[in-house]
């Protein structure tokens, strides 16, 4: 079944004010499907590579030595 005409019956059920109808219509026919997401792994390597690559620095020690009291 297309997805527009489950969405149309769906909201037809809900303007005739049939709940139950329509959550059994949409379970069957419009089922839930979660998605899982993946976090990223990064080994010590990686993460020093990327550090340098980037430029970063102790931004602390930057101050300390612009800023001297």
């Amino acid at each position: 079944m297309d997805k527009a005409l489950i969405i149309k019956n769906l909201c037809e059920l809900l303007l005739d004010d049939k709940k139950n109808d329509c959550f059994d219509f949409a379970t069957t026919h419009y089922p839930f499907a979660s998605n899982t997401v993946l976090k990223r792994q990064y080994s010590k390597y990686q993460m020093c590579r990327v550090f340098l690559r980037d430029g970063f620095i102790d931004s602390i020690q930057v101050t300390n030595y612009y800023f001297l009291d």
